[in-house]
């Protein structure tokens, strides 16, 4: 597990957006263990461990950051196909608008 940090504005959902998958990225390349993954779709990437979380720290407020990465890892371990259609009905559904900017939208 990673985590990255900046001020607002500094690009960090842009980066884990486009290391995700969810948007293309204007050059270089993204590898996964090694293996260029660039031009995979966002399913594939996360049916190979490329996985991205939101912000959302009320789901089970009593676990700790761990836990929570932990639960989420083993539910994922069995539900792999469960992870590709959830990234692939996340990217139909999506309004474009970044957190920060669906925040400022309301």
């Amino acid at each position: 597990m990673h985590a990255v940090i900046g001020t607002n504005g500094a690009g960090k959902s842009t980066l884990i957006n486009i290391l995700s998958g969810e948007i293309a990225s204007a050059g270089g390349r993204v590898e996964l263990l090694g293996q260029d993954v660039t031009g995979w779709s966002q399913p594939r990437r996360a049916s190979a461990g490329l996985g991205r979380s939101y912000q959302r720290n009320t789901i089970y407020p009593s676990f700790t950051v761990f836990e929570t990465a932990a639960w989420r890892r083993s539910r994922a371990r069995r539900n792999r196909g469960l992870v590709a259609r959830r990234a692939a009905l996340r990217g139909q559904c999506a309004s474009g608008a970044q957190g920060g900017q669906q925040g400022r939208a309301r």
